[in-house]
């Protein structure tokens, strides 16, 4: 198995299963539009920097 160049398998891996399960949550309800996809990776990224700002508290 040849994976893309410089992608490890299991990143390959991940994202085939993440493809599928966009694929089927479409198919379940729809497309997501770019404006559902840009506000959720925003409220991922706002997240990720709480996380990141408790982590810094409790040390």
């Amino acid at each position: 198995m040849i994976a893309q160049a410089g992608q490890h398998p299991n990143q390959e891996y991940q994202r085939d299963n993440l493809n599928e399960l966009i694929a089927v949550a479409e198919a379940e309800h729809g497309p997501v539009t770019d404006e559902e996809i840009r506000a959720l990776r925003d409220e991922l990224n706002q997240a990720r920097r709480q996380q990141g700002s408790g982590r810094a508290d409790a040390a």
